[in-house]
């Protein structure tokens, strides 16, 4: 196994900061006032959940590959 040094381990911790700090951020408010219908949130598209089952599987298939080839 590759052993990280305290470098790469503070690049990694700062590039997840940075990244999550993105989402921190406060958004604006906005004042519709009773003039204004709201629209309903759009549904979740029918391919999600079969992308991120399929990610996976992909990830557990190519990791058991690395792990076999390794041995």
């Amino acid at each position: 196994m590759k052993k990280l040094n305290r470098t790469t381990i503070k690049y990694q911790l700062v590039v997840i900061v940075l990244f999550l700090a993105q989402f921190v951020q406060a958004q604006p408010g906005f004042d519709d006032g009773d003039d204004v219908v709201d629209v309903p949130a759009a549904p979740i598209d029918e391919w999600i959940f079969p992308m991120v089952f399929l990610g996976i599987a992909m990830m557990v298939y190519y990791t058991k590959k690395k792990q076999c080839t390794e041995s």
